[in-house]
């Protein structure tokens, strides 16, 4: 990644149960090894002068595996998930907490109860989910109780495609250190420039706003492109004083139209995707 000039930030997606060594995931892949792998890992990052993006992006309620993305934060273990990993990067300020990937309470919806759902939770089998739910203001809150001195990373419903209720339903953080992400593609409901002005702008104009999630076309059978994500970056760019950041997904070598590379080793960028992002991050690696 440093051979990417410009690259500065890396989200790193993270598995409760693995890292809370629980529900019969394989110890060789879970708690102790795990949890020194992720820690190298930001190490790694925050040496070369970058910011570790850590977020909750796979989790299942109960004895449940989670080998999946759950539609909330599952009350059973996402708590301890997060007040553990407080633990380790709490007074890391190189650190980020997104404190759930792509919430989709409420059968997915976008609306206020689905915003609602999102900030304080709500019971099993009710509007939120299936099973019983922590909202993010809890886990906010826990981590300052904790001590954590991390900025924290907060998305919206509707797998944080839109975020036009964001300020609506934002945590209240004593610290007033919250951040709002946001998840763009080509196929999402926010997808055009008059809605980014609309709804993405105003949010930018209160705070940082970081695009955990920026892609292009996702299925090789209908040809890989890079249409969409350069339209992101060029508007993000307009954006005074860097309020909006971009972070490119993903840095994989699977043979996916949004894979940045085509080898983990080398680092050798995918075509076209890979190459477009590339090239962007070297013309605008000043950004914060």
């Amino acid at each position: 990644m440093q051979d990417w000039a410009g690259v500065n930030m890396v989200r790193i997606h993270l598995n409760e149960d693995c890292w809370l060594g629980i529900n019969g995931l394989p110890a060789l892949y879970s708690y102790a090894t795990y949890r020194s792998a992720v820690e190298t890992a930001v190490s790694a990052i925050n040496a070369a002068g970058g910011i570790a993006d850590v977020v909750l992006a796979w989790n299942a309620p109960g004895t449940t595996k989670s080998l999946g993305q759950g539609t909330m934060c599952d009350t059973s273990h996402c708590p301890a998930f997060w007040n553990s990993v407080a633990s380790v990067f709490g007074s890391n300020r190189s650190v980020i907490f997104e404190l759930y990937s792509e919430p989709r309470p409420d059968g997915g919806a976008d609306n206020a109860t689905a915003a609602a759902c999102v900030k304080n939770g709500g019971p099993a089998g009710g509007v939120c989910a299936s099973y019983k739910t922590t909202g993010l203001q809890q886990i906010t809150k826990n981590l300052r109780k904790d001590g954590a001195q991390n900025v924290i990373l907060e998305g919206g419903p509707q797998s944080e495609q839109d975020p036009y209720l964001w300020a609506d339903y934002k945590v209240t953080d004593p610290l007033n250190d919250v951040a709002a992400s946001w998840h763009t593609y080509p196929h999402n409901v926010c997808n055009t420039t008059s809605c980014w002005n609309s709804d993405i702008k105003p949010v930018a104009d209160q705070v940082p706003v970081i695009v955990s999630e920026v892609g292009d076309s996702a299925h090789i059978s209908t040809g890989c492109t890079y249409t969409y994500s350069p339209a992101v970056t060029a508007w993000t760019s307009t954006i005074d004083n860097g309020a909006i950041t971009p972070e490119a997904f993903v840095w994989d070598p699977f043979g996916a139209c949004d894979n940045l590379t085509t080898d983990l080793s080398t680092g050798a960028p995918t075509s076209p995707y890979g190459s477009g992002w590339k090239g962007f991050f070297a013309s605008d690696g000043a950004s914060p």
